[in-house]
């Protein structure tokens, strides 16, 4: 029969095992990356681009296909404008407008407008999803002697909707926003340079092995890449570039498997 005493007694012992291995490792700052890894956020983006798609569907008289415009704004979205603009906000409602156009609809109608609206609710209302074992995770690595701050790849104003929103505020040391005009792998020796934090001891976790993993691994960081089941990241700062996985990146299917993946890597079982 599973207690909350026994489930207690669980954490306390997984929390003394992260802090043993952190000390075994020097690791004092532990970095989470948060869309895509703490939260769902690609799935905001996707649902967007569903309600968009029947908008247009419906205004092209079934012309076109919900489902067609909807990939059509994924492919601009992701290898058309992201390369150019990062992940600034403007690349959505630009690829609203852009497909709308291909889809020979005026910008300045009443339905291009309200699907507008409808992508600009992902940064001010919609709500993302918490990974199940994120709490959990987030509390384990707290409750040792490391450490633990957010490093996004967002505005302020969106991190701090999603924080709110998901009741994650108050869950870091602190929170460092990446430029979302610029990609987030180039931008790694600064932000650890302006948050007086030493790669030597830190871990860095994350769903992108190119942008959340590698440029701070390379640096003398360690790093636990979630990889979600194998799903793709929503992002294009992919390279050809292959890491060797040995000691100082870990793989963990999921945010709520990375305190063990990390107690297995660091005490062997």
């Amino acid at each position: 029969m599973i207690t909350e005493r026994s489930v207690s007694a669980e954490a306390i012992a997984k929390a003394a095992q992260l802090t043993e291995v952190f000390k075994k490792w020097g690791v004092d700052v532990v970095a989470c990356d948060f869309d895509d890894t703490l939260i769902g956020t690609r799935a905001l983006f996707y649902q967007a681009f569903v309600d968009i798609g029947s908008l247009f569907e419906d205004a092209t008289e079934g012309r076109i296909a919900a489902s067609q415009i909807k990939d059509e704004m994924l492919n601009v979205i992701i290898h058309d404008l992201r390369p150019e603009f990062g992940v600034h906000p403007a690349i959505s409602e630009m690829t609203v407008l852009t497909c709308a156009r291909l889809v020979g609809l005026s910008p300045s109608s009443d339905v291009v407008e309200r699907a507008v609206e409808r992508i600009k609710d992902v940064y001010r209302k919609d709500v993302p999803e918490i990974f199940e074992g994120a709490v959990e995770t987030i509390g384990l690595l707290n409750a040792t002697n490391a450490r633990v701050v957010l490093m996004t790849h967002a505005a302020e104003e969106w991190t701090w909707h999603k924080r709110v929103s998901t009741g994650l505020v108050g869950k870091f040391d602190r929170v460092h926003c990446f430029s979302v005009v610029r990609n987030k792998a180039v931008q790694w020796e600064e932000k650890l340079r302006e948050a007086r934090i030493d790669p030597k001891y830190l871990l860095v976790v994350g769903d992108n092995k190119d942008s959340d993993i590698l440029p701070p691994v390379r640096m003398g960081a360690m790093g636990v890449w979630v990889t979600n089941g194998g799903r793709a990241v929503f992002s294009l700062d992919h390279t050809t570039e292959e890491h060797p996985f040995d000691q100082t990146v870990m793989e963990a299917e999921s945010i709520k498997v990375v305190p063990e993946v990390i107690i297995k890597h660091g005490l062997g079982f």
